[in-house]
């Protein structure tokens, strides 16, 4: 233990020369990918088997165009009137809007004063409004 507190120098020396050593000797990623191709999650895990059942209930459903979207509204510290009042206007905005953007629906507390203790959280930092979006001849 001592040898390594009266050669620290000699040990912090040693790691920086193993860091650029592996530094150096890495592969280049963009190399691999474009070689390898993409990396994509194993089927196995519950993401891509998650993916995989949405995918699957919205052709079901005839939704297979469709997606859904959340905005989120937040702040680090509680939203001011302002700030909620500058929400309900891009919210408003996006409501006008509708057909040029492919939006099929937007649930938000600003219309439905019922969902605000779903879609605004207890704190009062963020406001969540959900956008369903029909992908049409976007895809």
């Amino acid at each position: 233990m001592n040898a390594i507190i009266k050669g620290k120098w000699f040990v912090i020396i040693a790691w920086i020369a193993i860091v650029a050593g592996l530094f150096m000797t890495a592969p280049n990623m963009a190399d691999l990918v474009r070689e390898k191709g993409q990396v994509d999650v194993p089927e196995e895990y519950s993401s891509a088997l998650a993916t995989k059942i949405m995918n699957d209930v919205q052709k079901q459903e005839g939704n297979g165009d469709e997606t859904q979207v959340a905005l989120v509204f937040h702040e680090n510290k509680k939203l001011t009137k302002e700030e909620i009042s500058e929400a309900e206007k891009a919210v408003n905005i996006l409501e006008k809007q509708k057909q040029k953007l492919g939006i099929t629906q937007i649930l938000t507390h600003f219309k439905e004063e019922s969902l605000k203790k779903q879609l605004v959280s207890d704190d009062d930092k963020s406001i969540l409004v959900s956008l369903s979006v029909s992908w049409g001849n976007r895809g």
